[in-house]
């Protein structure tokens, strides 16, 4: 039945969404089809198994332990540097990084753009970062008021699952659309995200053989 639940049912589904994506004209509609697949598998893994209760966390995570992919805990910086001229700059979520007239913010990202790279020259070969890396330079920088502890949850905002999270699942579900900020170009390719859907699957399938469990049971 388990091996039955991921070579058929599961597979047929990723086989249909691949063919829309790999489509000019159903690409949009494959792409926020594909956001909802990664959204009910998460919510199988983790929300029904109640070891987590909120959509966005479980998302992430199935991205993060299933992927197969570094890329999703990699720090945009990209999105660090335009996120104050975004659509989420005023999302409750990045408030620590607005407070005080962004005080934090400015000083963070004045430490990361002296180590690093300006907005304007970063490029695909740059923009991405090591998480641990840029926890490793704010601890170093001793930065006044900012305290390491508590950095690690904050700067997950600015990570590429965060991207895939609000720019393309949240997109998808709550406006039809996958939102892509102007001056954030494609952060994943389409081979990427079908990587990504194939992997979690595969993993997921393996760990749930081996345990002789449901999703919802791991």
């Amino acid at each position: 039945m388990i091996n039955e639940f991921f070579d058929k049912i599961w597979a047929e589904k990723v086989k249909s969404v691949g063919e829309l994506i790999q489509s000019d004209k159903y690409r949009t509609e494959g792409l926020i089809i594909l956001c909802c697949y990664i959204g009910s598998i998460s919510y199988e893994r983790y929300i029904m198994s109640n070891s987590i209760t909120k959509d966005r966390d479980a998302y992430k995570k199935i991205l993060l332990n299933y992927s197969g992919l570094d890329l999703y805990q990699n720090f945009d910086l990209l999105f660090f540097y335009i996120w104050p001229e975004s659509e989420y700059n005023n999302h409750n979520s990045y408030n620590y990084f607005r407070r005080n007239n962004y005080e934090n913010y400015r000083k963070i990202k004045q430490v990361i753009e002296k180590k690093f790279v300006p907005k304007k020259n970063i490029n695909s070969q740059n923009r991405f970062i090591a998480e641990k890396e840029i926890l490793n330079l704010i601890d170093t920088a001793t930065i006044n008021n900012v305290k390491i502890n508590e950095m690690k949850d904050k700067l997950e905002l600015f990570s590429v699952s965060e991207i895939f999270y609000r720019y393309y699942r949240c997109g998808g579900v709550h406006k039809g659309d996958i939102l892509i900020d102007l001056n954030l170009f494609l952060t994943i390719s389409i081979d990427q995200m079908l990587q990504t859907i194939r992997n979690i699957l595969a993993n997921l399938k393996e760990e749930c053989v081996s345990n002789s469990k449901w999703p919802w049971e791991l």
